[in-house]
């Protein structure tokens, strides 16, 4: 039986999530045209060497050809060779600016209908700190009214682009976590903050970031170096996609890796109450800008709200044998209050 479970509003107790999917054929995710640089710069530079070499060419006479070799970048047999050469770079680099051009176009149109959002199972495999990032950008793509179909793989994180969960696929576009989504609907011309002045939008990602370096960090901190929720919950749940011991050795890689980030963050050797006193800070901060309002931001929803429902709805319905870390997401009743209006709201649970 899963130790992850959604909150339902008729009763006290979890009520187990049931989704399952079929297995990965995508062999290949497509690269995001973010993550490279246009190449036509370099292929520009190419063809301005060709063009300075048939000037100079034609200058020499044919004595000093003879006399002295000229000196070129790009050796050729004869004329004509050079000639298509020249040709041969002039049509790359004009293709190039044509695909670049073309992407652009492709990332400015309006939304399809056939996005895909990639994930972890949800009953047996997915983690604490996944699963809230995942419920984040489903939240944010809800708010947007963007369509979107969710995809559960057992090998998400080795398909994403970045290696974290989840990601979209958006035509030819492929595309991971919150923040570089919601840029990536923004350049369609999708927003839920721009009815918000300079200084809020600073402060949203203020506190945006506040999150992903404590409530991130904490979820990491309980999931992956807590020896009882490791032991019962994560290296079960993490190794059970894998055979063994394939499966052994992958949960031990994992986390060595997030031992090393914790140790880079200076979190590897906090105590847990350390952690938890981290983490009522967090809250307390969240829970003055919230105040009695019913968003972060006026009456409408942003990305902060989003981020801040993922989290807290995750943690405080997850069952883990570590309860300390929701007991002191729970004590704060106007974030919980926030997570589960989102979630009747955008989500409908039945």
């Amino acid at each position: 039986m899963s130790v992850y479970n959604l909150w339902d509003k008729d009763a006290k107790e979890p009520v187990l999530k049931t989704s399952l999917s079929s297995e990965w054929n995508f062999k290949s995710p497509v690269a995001t045209p973010r993550s490279s640089s246009p190449p036509s710069r370099g292929g520009e530079s190419i063809f301005n060497k060709y063009l300075d070499l048939v000037s100079s060419k034609s200058n020499i006479s044919t004595e000093a050809k003879q006399t002295e070799p000229m000196d070129r970048p790009f050796d050729f047999f004869d004329d004509e060779e050079f000639a298509f050469g020249i040709n041969l770079l002039n049509n790359n680099v004009a293709c190039v600016g044509h695909n670049i051009t073309k992407l652009i176009q492709m990332a400015q149109e309006p939304w399809p209908d056939n996005v895909k959002l990639y994930q972890p199972y949800e009953v047996e495999q997915i983690l604490l700190p996944d699963n809230a990032s995942c419920l984040a950008v489903q939240a944010f793509l809800k708010m947007c009214n963007l369509p979107f179909e969710v995809e559960m793989r057992w090998n998400a994180e080795f398909m994403s682009p970045s290696g974290r969960v989840p990601f979209i696929k958006c035509g030819a576009f492929v595309v991971s976590e919150l923040e570089p989504i919601v840029q990536f609907a923004a350049n369609k011309g999708v927003t839920l903050c721009s009815r918000l002045s300079t200084e809020e939008k600073a402060e949203m990602r203020a506190y945006m970031s506040l999150i992903t370096n404590v409530l991130v960090n904490a979820e990491l901190y309980i999931s992956w170096l807590d020896n009882d929720t490791f032991n019962a919950v994560t290296k079960v749940r993490n190794s059970s996609v894998y055979p063994w011991p394939l499966g052994w050795l992958q949960t031990r890689s994992k986390r060595n890796n997030v031992a090393k980030r914790l140790k880079a963050l200076h979190w590897h050797d906090k105590t847990l109450e350390q952690v938890l006193a981290d983490v009522e800070q967090c809250c307390n901060s969240l829970s003055q800008r919230l105040g009695d309002k019913d968003y972060f931001f006026s009456s409408s929803p942003t990305e902060l709200d989003a981020l801040v429902f993922g989290h807290v709805f995750t943690i405080i319905t997850t069952r883990l044998p570590c309860r300390k870390l929701a007991e002191t997401v729970r004590r704060h009743e106007t974030l919980v209050s926030l997570a589960k209006r989102i979630d009747e709201r955008y989500f409908k649970r039945p």
